[in-house]
């Protein structure tokens, strides 16, 4: 996954002539809101990120690395989420 300062780098590269605050303002928010498949990423160990299943159902979960599985926080007594299909971080402010 690209960092967001090498997003704005490439974006800036490829559109410099023709750049608006507005089009920055929409991509950025494209950006946030991209899902990751996990084909092509997966997040760093037990870090705890949305997940999304092929259902469209979205939870928070973590991939456990060394044993190559999702774990879902899912709210006591819903059914078992099945197989995490996306994942996008989860902004943290402090």
């Amino acid at each position: 996954m690209k960092t967001v300062d090498e997003a704005i780098r490439n974006y800036v590269d490829e559109n410099i002539p023709n750049i608006s605050y507005d089009s920055t303002f929409r991509e950025g928010i494209k950006f946030a809101q991209k899902w990751i498949n996990v084909e092509d990423e997966l997040p760093s160990n037990t870090k705890n990120v949305l997940v999304k299943n092929d259902k469209e159902w979205v939870s928070i979960g973590y991939y456990m690395e060394g044993y190559k599985i999702w774990e879902d926080i899912a709210p006591v007594g819903q059914k078992e989420f099945g197989n995490v299909a996306y994942w996008r971080p989860i902004e943290i402010r402090v």
